[in-house]
């Protein structure tokens, strides 16, 4: 007997279905170990040595598989066919070696896809684990730890709010801030364009637009304004028409290739909305339920039997005439495709979608690849393209129709690829037009245009550029994404990616004093030097050592840097975005509020930036970094109407949109003030919402058992309702205005059954972190005042704005150890149990008992070891 290890059970269950009685198949739930979060884990002083460590939870999976082997003489390594499943296996084997010394064989499998075919075929194909493969990835394993533990500690100390850095997180975050800043210094140009409606002598109508004009062809911006449009107008009013030609040209329409990792990800957000990370899950679990092939690739081309099996089903499905004379043979773009080698495509292609039992999103993405398999084998749609120049007699003004006809629907029957932002076609379908006929005007319309900056990424187009730029790899792209969204330096806006503030300071930061490892170039040949490692033609310590040699230099320089320096660096850096021209000439730094002070980058005590005034505490005024000139400025001070005689204004403060009723004065230098809720539009707000806003909280009544009462608001955690000192969220912030006696009861009856987060019985962790260093467990739990780290009777608040389910242990260290030096309320446990005393010596007949001693003074509790990295930093989280 063998056992054959695999990564999940779920997969585990699909193979040992199509092996039998005869393997014992266990799965390893992932990586089995991993780079302590510690300092030291990876060394340069000794060739990049790397410390791996048996996570906990993976020990009772070792140790199910060491006993296994205690019975069975051969372990089978099935790990996924990548680089990340190769460095699973090779783990593995490390991790057994004390029980595969007894003559135990050892070999590893891959099959690209969990069918009986192809997991047969592997098992009589075992090799070993693939070397180039496991050094490749200790290279990016290793580059990826001393970028984290040695430049998140730098933002930590020099920009307060930055969270970590990473080697390709920050390149890809540096991508959405770039295109943020376009944004931002867009400005928009005018132009015009005249359309006019026709119709043929049958009466039938068509649309056409102006493209000559004086007897000159029209380009974009030759109508600037208005009154230039209506001289245009004019010209085509003034003149009869004719159609002076019609051209209709054939034209086809190839079917895209079949799915990679990236073309995936892209689809899946185009269609349905479906995140990266999202999408892979799915895939996943479509991959080991053996319905479809390995999900991590960058390969296009299918397995010869594939392309039979889908040429079969087209032609079962659609008739001949949807049949390709010859397969279709497509050519991999990837200039190493070092993942897997197909492309993501159905293990049995008459599996369609309405046969199969499937969860949601798993349903929605087997369906894109069914789809988009059997369209990569059909046959190319033929279209007839129309071309029709209408003139006036003397030649002076020209107007052009266009449209598009399908002959014959091809691939188009079963699948059209969605499409982004700068994609489009004309479409329209013209009537019979015939040369030389006229045609009559129905109505004339100008239309005013301005030029549009280029629109915010979303998932997929994200993923699209990084592909294009070489930065990332499929197994990496959803990871990255979603480490910047969890980060809280870009937020997601109706599927836009949109950079936060936090986002802003930080690629800043990089891009002044790491602006290296931050360019695109650089991190794209890294990959490549990455790729050659796994191809053999690298060693991968040279790799690591070239760039460890400048890397270390560059934090050199930044250990003497102060925080004030920093910020006026960056200040000085965002300048053109933070201050633009103002349109009268004017000072774009002086305060627009008091006329004296003048702008400038700060931050507060919570780690946020925003703009501020010198004048500062005699001025007051602020504004959010973003859009200085855009939504923040155009709701800042907009009047919304009065109440008692009073102005009720909508403002942009540094922490997001509020109204304010009056202004400061002698007597009321804070006047009524009140954020909007999230989800609130600044735009969508009037005069009415406004005072409601104001009018927080507000009574709903007295509780029927105790009299006391009953309020509804909206505080720092969002809406929620209050009886005595007990609160309850509410879902929505629109029913603090609305709801009654009975729903407040309700809400508030659910939250006493979950139990209190404070007194009474223990609330529930947010997250356990692990064991800290010197022993006792670290975790976060929910408070009062917000969520903090406990480790023992030490309890050290999670800053604000940072995700406390996301929150790593090396981040939590640094932490609780800042909080002991402060002077923490107890010792914290030690790592081991003390001892139980021993029962006390009977006495001696006849002995006098000794007096008790003096009790000893308590010791001051010890402060937590502040952790070091090699450059004197502390340690941080190693971020892909």
């Amino acid at each position: 007997m063998a056992v054959v290890v695999v990564e999940s059970p779920a997969k585990a269950k699909t193979i040992n279905k199509y092996l039998g009685d005869g393997f014992t198949v266990l799965a390893s739930y992932g990586h089995v170990r991993d780079l302590p979060a510690k300092d030291g884990s990876v060394d340069p002083e000794r060739e990049f040595a790397m410390q791996w460590e048996v996570g906990a939870d993976s020990r009772k999976h070792i140790r199910a598989i060491t006993e296994a082997l205690k019975t069975d003489d051969e372990l089978i390594l099935a790990t996924d066919p990548d680089r990340e499943g190769e460095a699973i296996s090779w783990h593995l084997q490390e991790a057994l070696a004390s029980s595969l010394k007894k003559g135990k064989k050892v070999s590893r499998v891959t099959f690209n896809a969990i069918t009986k075919a192809a997991v047969t075929e592997a098992m009589a194909h075992p090799r070993q684990v693939d070397t180039a493969l496991v050094e490749a990835y200790l290279a990016r394993r290793a580059l990826d730890y001393l970028v984290g533990f040695n430049l998140s500690p730098v933002l930590w100390r020099k920009l307060p709010g930055a969270k970590s850095a990473g080697r390709v997180q920050s390149v890809c975050l540096r991508l959405i801030v770039d295109r943020e800043m376009e944004i931002e210094a867009f400005r928009a140009r005018e132009y015009w364009s005249v359309s006019a409606v026709l119709a043929t002598p049958r009466g039938q109508d068509y649309s056409a637009r102006l493209t000559v004009l004086g007897g000159a062809k029209l380009d974009r911006f030759d109508i600037p304004t208005a009154e230039a449009a209506e001289l245009a107008v004019q010209a085509i009013t003034s003149r009869s028409f004719a159609v002076k030609s019609v051209e209709a040209k054939p034209a086809a329409r190839n079917p895209y290739p079949p799915f990679m990792t990236s073309t995936l990800q892209q689809e899946a957000s185009r269609k349905f909305g479906i995140g990266a990370k999202a999408c892979m899950n799915a895939a996943q679990r479509l991959y080991e339920a053996g319905l479809i092939t390995y999900m991590r690739t960058d390969g296009i081309d299918m397995a010869p039997e594939a392309v039979m099996a889908a040429r079969d089903e087209i032609k079962r499905r659609f008739g001949e005439d949807y049949v390709p004379a010859s397969p279709r043979m497509y050519k991999n773009k990837a200039k190493n495709a070092q993942e897997a080698h197909e492309c993501i495509r159905p293990t049995d292609m008459a599996a369609s979608p309405e046969k199969l039992h499937l969860e949601a999103d798993q349903r929605k993405i087997y369906d894109l690849v069914w789809k988009r398999t059997l369209a990569s084998q059909m046959a190319a749609a033929r279209l007839e393209r129309t071309t029709v120049d209408v003139a006036s007699p003397d030649g002076q003004v020209e107007l052009r129709a266009t449209g598009q006809v399908t002959l014959f629907d091809g691939f188009l029957k079963i699948y059209d690829q969605g499409r982004d932002d700068d994609e489009g076609e004309d479409s329209a379908r013209l009537p019979q037009i015939m040369q030389g006929e006229a045609a009559q005007k129905r109505a004339i319309s100008p239309e005013q245009h301005f030029t549009q900056p280029l629109p915010r990424y979303t998932e997929a187009t994200l993923v699209k550029r990084m592909e294009e730029l070489g930065i990332g790899r499929p197994s990496t792209y959803a990871s990255i994404v979603t480490t910047i969204q969890d980060r809280g330096y870009v937020s997601k806006d109706k599927n836009r990616l949109v950079a936060a503030d936090t986002g802003r300071l930080v690629t800043a930061f990089l891009t002044n004093y790491f602006r290296k490892y931050v360019e695109y170039d650089f991190t794209a040949d890294l990959e490549d030097e990455l790729d050659d490692i796994s191809a053999g033609t690298r060693h991968y310590t040279e790799v690591l050592a070239r760039f460890w040699r400048d890397f270390s230099a560059a934090l050199a320089e930044t250990a003497d840097l102060r925080m004030g320096e920093v910020l006026e660096k960056i200040d000085e850096v965002l300048a053109p975005h933070l201050y633009p021209l103002r349109e009268d000439g004017g000072d774009p730094r002086l305060c627009p509020n008091c006329g004296k002070g003048r702008l400038s980058l700060r931050t507060a005590r919570s780690g946020g930036a925003f703009i501020g005034c010198s004048s500062y505490p005699e001025c007051r005024f602020t504004r959010p970094l973003s859009a200085p000139n855009g939504e923040a400025a155009a709701i800042d001070g907009k009047l919304l109407g009065e109440d008692a005689g009073e102005p009720v204004t909508l403002r942009a403060g540094r922490f997001g949109p509020y109204v304010q009723r009056g202004e400061p004065s002698e007597a009321a230098p804070k006047p009524p003030r009140a954020s909007l809720p999230k989800g609130w539009a600044p735009e969508s707000v009037d005069l009415t919402r406004a005072l409601a806003l104001l009018a927080l909280p507000r009574p709903v009544g007295n509780h029927p058992e105790d009299g006391g009462l009953i309020e509804a608001g909206i505080g720092r955690y969002g809406p929620y309702v209050k009886h005595g000192a007990s609160y309850a969220n509410l879902p929505d912030a629109d029913e603090v205005f609305s709801i009654g006696m009975n729903r407040a009861l309700e809400v508030l009856a659910q939250k006493a059954a979950r139990g209190p987060g404070r007194g009474g019985a223990a609330a529930a962790a947010l997250a356990n972190l692990g064991e800290h260093p010197e022993g006792g467990e670290v975790v976060v739990m929910p408070g009062r005042y917000g969520p903090y780290v406990k480790w023992g009777k030490i309890n050290a608040t999670v800053p604000k704005g940072l995700q406390p389910e996301a929150l790593t242990l090396a981040e939590a260290l640094p932490l609780l150890a800042e909080r002991a030096a402060k002077g923490g309320k107890a010792k914290a446990p030690r790592a081991r149990a003390a001892a139980k005393p021993k029962p006390a010596a009977k006495p001696k007949a006849g002995a006098k008992p000794k007096p008790a001693a003096k009790p000893k003074a308590a010791a001051k509790p010890k402060a937590a070891p502040r952790r070091k990295a090699a450059s004197g930093t502390e340690a941080g989280p190693p971020e892909t």
